[in-house]
């Protein structure tokens, strides 16, 4: 991929499949989501739940980056974490 153009949906795959197994290995039912692939560095997801929403991508430094608000509570969460603490996080949200 050069500088000068998008990533292709087979450059942000591995980014887009990471997130969405992570939500299968921790028996998260992401089904009446509102999920989009996000096409960005790697690649990742936007989302929208009643409850969250955001987005979650991986950087080309191989750690996620986590962008998520919680409606309920006004409150951001903006961060680059590695694979076990998204999972962490991603675990301790179901």
């Amino acid at each position: 991929m050069s500088e000068n153009t998008r990533p292709t949906i087979s450059d942000t795959e591995y980014g887009y499949r990471g997130v969405i197994n992570i939500f299968t290995k921790k028996d998260i039912d992401h089904k009446d989501w509102i999920i989009k692939r996000l096409d960005k560095e790697r690649g990742g997801i936007t989302f929208m739940t009643p409850s969250v929403d955001g987005a979650i991508y991986l950087t080309w430094g191989d750690i996620y980056y986590v962008d998520i608000m919680f409606v309920h509570q006004g409150k951001d969460f903006k961060s680059t974490v590695s694979v076990p603490d998204l999972e962490n996080i991603i675990g301790r949200s179901n």
